[in-house]
């Protein structure tokens, strides 16, 4: 995803001689709540990063949490500007954070002192790519690594491309899940590319984008179960015709995940709708899927997804540039429904497309936001009890410089 978003996006949207990040603000003494303590935004203009942290009220609790400014006796590497959150609350005192590409560092910062506790290289001697963390126990947690090592005699751990194995109390690398044998069937030029991780009752939820070495080609989007104490992969669901599918997010009964897929960026500045769709796939002793809800003409979903309620989706969309041949149009946050997929338009970004960034929902707390590169905001929206999305209230978290809030996640 990475490669993505800075290859389409990037060039549109770093500015010259942007201002170095502020200094912390410190952290929090927010309990956490049926939802965790809050949200976490990563404000970056792919050169460099501020991290802020809001409550499920949408209280501003801490500015500029960490930055690129940072240090500190246990920051050996300062944030760059390709900085995600991950996919899972962390339930422990710290805020993970994946510095991916070139850096491949994972970054613990203690959420009431904002005080790094730990950083861990995941290169293994290349560009690993860490794309997403998954904290089983203290001692024990997940790590996806989107990138192979290009030296092909190089072994586990050291061969990238799977599910790297942790001790945050270390930290420390402790082994490897290969996910080579979930592309059977696909072509050996074809590497399995792990992007996003959730836990799903005992097992343990992959999505897989199938590319080539340079990305420069892709194979439909997988999702994969495995047994996250053995390593053993256990279901692998191919979602034919889908491709890109970035976007992951498992419901509140914890049965089902919900799956956004962009499509391909064939040319232009559009991916290609007809490989576009959020899927919901039920997670039992096999993965099934159960509804597909299609992209319409001109609105491809993006990379963020998100569960409202236990039967409502909250998911953006892309927008498009303006050409030659085809007019702009802005991206969206869209509301759908289950099980009808009645869709129903939220927000959308004002100015140019690629602005709209991430959305996170606390169903529990009947809270949902969005990012908003554009207007230089974070929206938040009110959940009815039977799960309709409210109206949108933007959040000034004002970090000082104003660097734009582009991803969202969890602590």
């Amino acid at each position: 995803m990475r490669a993505l978003a800075s290859a389409c996006f990037a060039t549109l949207m770093v500015g010259c001689g942007a201002p170095s990040p502020p200094g912390s603000t410190g952290g929090t003494q927010v309990t956490p709540g049926a939802c965790g303590r809050g949200v976490g935004v990563v404000h970056t203009d792919y050169q460099s990063t501020n991290v802020s942290l809001l409550g499920w009220d949408g209280s501003v609790l801490s500015p500029s949490f960490i930055s690129s400014a940072t240090a500190g006796a246990k920051l050996s590497a300062k944030l760059t500007g390709d900085v995600m959150l991950p996919t899972e609350p962390h339930a422990g005192n710290a805020l993970v954070l994946l510095d991916r590409y070139p850096a491949s560092v994972i970054t613990w910062v203690d959420v009431a002192t904002a005080q790094v506790t730990g950083q861990l290289s995941v290169r293994s001697g290349f560009d690993a790519n860490p794309h997403d963390y998954l904290a089983l126990s203290e001692t024990r947690a997940l790590i996806t690594r989107f990138h192979r090592n290009p030296d092909s005699s190089a072994v586990a751990p050291d061969r990238g491309d799977d599910v790297l194995v942790v001790d945050p109390s270390g930290p420390s690398v402790v082994g490897s899940i290969d996910l080579t044998p979930a592309m059977a069937g696909a072509p050996a030029k074809f590497h399995a590319s792990p992007h996003r991780m959730a836990k799903v009752g005992a097992r343990v939820v992959v999505t897989l984008l199938g590319k080539t070495a340079d990305h420069s080609e892709a194979v439909a989007s997988r999702l994969v179960a495995f047994d996250p104490s053995t390593g053993s992969i256990e279901d692998v669901l191919v979602l034919d015709g889908l491709y890109e599918c970035n976007g992951l997010a498992p419901s509140p009964d914890g049965q089902r995940v919900a799956v956004s897929c962009s499509g391909r960026f064939l040319g232009g500045s559009e991916p290609s709708v007809g490989e576009s769709a959020v899927v919901v796939v039920a997670v039992g002793p096999k993965l099934v899927e159960v509804t597909r809800a299609p992209a319409v003409a001109g609105a491809p979903f993006a990379f963020g997804v998100a569960w409202a309620s236990g039967s409502t989706l909250v998911a953006n969309t892309f927008g498009r540039l303006a050409s030659s041949s085809a007019s702009a149009l802005p991206d969206s946050v869209v509301e759908i429904a289950l099980p009808g997929l009645e869709r129903r338009t939220l927000l959308e970004s004002q100015g140019e497309a690629f602005t709209l960034g991430d959305v996170r929902c606390g169903a529990a707390c009947g809270a949902c936001f969005a990012s908003d590169a554009g207007r230089t905001a974070v929206h938040r929206f009110t959940v009815e009890d039977g799960g309709r999305v409210g109206e949108a209230t933007a959040i000034d978290v004002h970090d000082a410089i104003g660097l734009p809030p582009r991803f969202l996640g969890q602590f």
